[in-house]
């Protein structure tokens, strides 16, 4: 996740710290309570630097729609509202479904530190598909390659 955009709470996301309706595991309700709308990605990583899966965590939370990017180029929006960010994280949980938790998020690793812009997917996208033709399944490899694609298609 680009380390300069600015995160804001949804509606969703204000109605969980109001309610718990949603019942956020605590990690992601801690990295739910420290979006101000005012820090950006590195910022909340620097606030609680014992927490190393924040941005995994904000991934989560933004992906399910309890905070959103804004104030950033990189979270533009086309004009059926994919926004670059989205496709990311749709990336990412794709991987995941694909190969599975475990080796999905060691995989993905390198792929969410990319800068939040379509260039920039495309190559870790590339490079991640090689890396799993060459250590895990040629196959699985060409099916995440060509569902990456096709997400990135769509912004």
């Amino acid at each position: 996740m680009d380390p300069s955009i600015v995160l804001h709470k949804t509606d969703k996301g204000i109605t969980e710290l109001k309610t718990r309706e949603y019942s956020l595991p605590r990690a992601l309700r801690t990295a739910l309570i420290l979006v101000d709308g005012k820090a950006n990605v590195g910022g909340l990583c620097k606030k609680v630097p014992a927490f190393t899966e924040m941005v995994d965590s904000l991934g989560v939370l933004l992906k399910d729609g309890f905070i959103s990017a804004g104030g950033d180029e990189t979270a533009d929006t086309s004009s059926d509202g994919n926004s670059v960010t989205q496709a990311k994280w749709d990336i990412v949980e794709m991987i995941i479904d694909v190969l599975g938790e475990e080796v999905g998020h060691r995989a993905t690793k390198r792929f969410t530190a990319v800068p939040d812009t379509v260039p920039a997917m495309k190559q870790a996208l590339n490079e991640c598909s090689q890396f799993i033709a060459l250590t895990i399944d040629e196959k699985k490899a060409k099916t995440i390659e060509s569902r990456g694609l096709e997400i990135l298609s769509k912004i």
